[in-house]
């Protein structure tokens, strides 16, 4: 007899932005005891591991992995798992930056609004977003949205990078997120190696503005991770707001 539950959601993104045909419809059941040990596996690629779990709990195909996804449509996805898997209470806790107070806060995860694409008009916004012209420099600059996979990439190439060269103190991440944000420059694909140099010599205020308008196509798509509170500190009662965060009460909740 099989206790899983399923339901069906539809993706942020609405399938729109891929280069493969992708159902917007998705139908998730719930996770097994044998998912949840693959979660908790050790792994040098967390995103994949994940991923994996959400590919196999898709009732149905949709065209694409999730792993190959907009992080935003991942996010959701993975929102969703957990609410049809152990419901939609969360509970999460938070520090209120004027009296310093430990706020605790119960979150319904149905109720977090998305930034969907759900008309032609957001559609061709969203296009738009992905060629810039760097403020210095004056190179065009095609970006790419980022995935999960490129998430355990980035987190490879830096450990490989460190284990190889002990001495350097650099923070490698930021390069290799930038390289995993772009898809030409001056509509030429370059190679990694020449992509290394490119970015290596760029000016910081074109760097800049490869982040900011990389941060504006992951912003369209997925869930809104703000988060308002109100103090619960009686001589406080300060509005303000804490991003969403996955902590263990994600795949492991308590009781209330």
């Amino acid at each position: 007899m099989s206790y899983t539950i399923a339901e069906i959601f539809t993706l942020p993104s609405r399938g729109k932005i891929y280069n493969v045909p992708v159902s917007e419809q998705v139908k998730l059941r719930s996770m097994t005891l044998e998912e949840e040990m693959q979660r908790l596996s050790n792994t040098e690629t967390p995103y994949k591991t994940l991923c994996d779990i959400i590919d196999a709990c898709m009732v149905e195909p949709i065209g694409i992995s999730s792993y190959d996804m907009h992080l935003g449509d991942y996010q959701f996805l993975l929102h969703r798992l957990r609410v049809v898997t152990y419901g939609s209470s969360y509970n999460m806790s938070s520090i209120c930056p004027i009296c310093g107070r430990q706020n605790k806060m119960s979150i319904n995860l149905d109720e977090i609004p998305t930034f969907d694409i759900d008309t032609d008009e957001k559609l061709e916004e969203f296009k738009k977003l992905f060629t810039i012209t760097l403020p210095k420099s004056g190179n065009v600059i095609k970006l790419k949205f980022q995935t999960p996979r490129d998430m355990d990439a980035i987190l490879r190439e830096s450990k490989d990078f460190s284990e190889k060269n002990p001495d350097v103190k650099l923070n490698m991440e930021y390069l290799y997120n930038l390289q995993h944000m772009i898809e030409s420059v001056d509509g030429k694909r370059i190679t990694p190696v020449l992509l290394d140099i490119f970015l290596r010599k760029l000016p910081m205020a074109d760097s800049n503005a490869i982040i900011k308008a990389s941060s504006k196509i992951n912003d369209k798509v997925g869930i809104d991770s703000v988060v308002k509170n109100v103090c619960t500190n009686p001589r406080c009662g300060a509005k303000y707001n804490t991003t969403f965060r996955i902590t263990t009460e994600f795949f492991g909740p308590t009781e209330d």
